[in-house]
């Protein structure tokens, strides 16, 4: 979450931004300086939940004699919010064979209608007893959108396991 967003100009009258963000392990300050003020500066706003890609790299040196230090460089910037919309891919469905029942086959349908969208169903049925004998199965004509309504409906059936990829 972005706790802090100073904003001013270099000495060279240039635009930059330093930014707070904080998660459950604590907080950083990233700089934003040039192209990546430009790129960056629309999405980087108090209280916004983000997702940060990056890679931390040395940093260029002015001179030789200065030692080496390290930076972190934003690569990506997304709104949290949209990150399990364009990052998912596929929603797998982990089924046993004696919990398909209709009313559950029903259930799922609905749900699945209810919740069109970009990504792949996919299912895989197995044998409580025997947990290596399974399916794979694959939803050609329907793929669904990861909406809270669709995650609470799984998170609800504790039988039903799903991961994302």
């Amino acid at each position: 979450m972005v706790t802090n967003v100073r904003k001013g100009l270099t000495k060279k009258g240039n635009d930059f931004a330093i930014v707070t963000l904080e998660d459950f392990s604590g907080s950083f300050d990233f700089a934003f300086f040039g192209q990546d003020y430009i790129n960056f500066v629309s999405i980087i706003n108090n209280a916004r939940f983000l997702m940060v890609k990056g890679r931390v790299q040395p940093r260029k040196r002015w001179k030789e004699d200065q030692e080496e230090v390290l930076e972190v460089k934003v690569n990506k910037i997304s709104l949290l919010s949209e990150v399990l919309e364009n990052q998912v891919q596929n929603l797998t469905l982990r089924i046993p064979l004696q919990g398909l029942t209709h009313e559950v086959v029903t259930e799922l349908a609905q749900i699945s209608m209810e919740n069109r969208g970009k990504v792949t169903l996919r299912f895989q049925v197995y044998d409580e007893e025997n947990e290596r004998q399974h399916v794979q199965l694959l939803s050609r004509s329907v793929s669904v959108s990861l909406t809270s309504e669709l995650v609470r409906f799984f998170e609800e059936r504790p039988e039903i396991s799903m991961s994302l990829s």
